[in-house]
């Protein structure tokens, strides 16, 4: 589910996301994903006519806790072994956009 809200003025931009990944398991397909939220925002302004300066961050929260990793690095394993893990990962960008 995602949700977000923008705001445009003469100045420039400021938008906002809020995404909600929701749990989901299969025993098949060997996966346990949990319900993980997940949120971004960012700006860009207007500097001059032709430059833009922008700024954002975002998140991404993992959904396992854990990673099934072959037993070899076979590609052709058929067993997997589950390897207790968690990654999360919040970063926050910057940039400059110049038009010619």
């Amino acid at each position: 589910m995602r949700l977000g809200i923008a705001y445009v003025g003469n100045w420039g931009w400021i938008e906002g996301d809020l995404v909600l990944d929701f749990k989901l398991r299969s025993s098949r397909f060997l996966f346990n994903q949990t319900t993980a939220p997940n949120g971004r925002i960012g700006a860009v302004f207007n500097v001059h006519q032709f430059v833009k300066l922008g700024l954002g961050a975002f998140t991404d929260f993992s959904q396992t806790q854990q990673l099934l990793l072959p037993p070899t690095y076979n590609p052709d394993a058929i067993q997997t072994r589950p390897v207790d893990t968690k990654v999360n990962d919040v970063d926050i960008n910057f940039g400059v956009k110049v038009l010619f």
